[in-house]
């Protein structure tokens, strides 16, 4: 199966689940000894992982910024880092439009995987 890390780790690390690959560009800190897809042989796959925070639409500009400020110095602070990493996440914080620009990427990206595959909702 493919899961994000955060979801899995718990079981991996309790020897319930055995991770065969991460599917990022680079081996996860949280599970050193795993390689990558490349690593194990398939390449060209690489997936990264990103979580983000979304509003509603026409959310006023000042509270988008006021929001960002405060996760980005959430996520600047030791305690808060430690806890994300231990969880299997790689915390990063960024901008409104940088979110924006990575959500667009991701869509054409995997739009054109989902079309060349002919995947449809019902």
């Amino acid at each position: 199966m493919f899961d994000n890390l955060p979801a899995s780790l718990p079981h991996i690390q309790a020897g319930k689940l055995r991770a065969l690959a991460v599917a990022g560009k680079s081996r996860s800190p949280s599970l050193p000894d795993v390689p990558t897809l490349a690593e194990a042989g398939l390449t060209g796959y690489a997936v990264e992982p990103w979580f983000g925070v979304y509003g509603p639409a026409n959310l006023p500009a000042p509270v988008v910024q006021a929001l960002n400020t405060a996760f980005v110095e959430a996520l600047g602070r030791a305690d808060v880092r430690e806890k994300l990493t231990q969880a299997g996440f790689n915390p990063k914080g960024s901008s409104a439009a940088e979110l924006q620009t990575l959500t667009m990427q991701e869509y054409e990206r995997f739009g054109k995987v989902a079309k060349s595959a002919a995947i449809t909702v019902d």
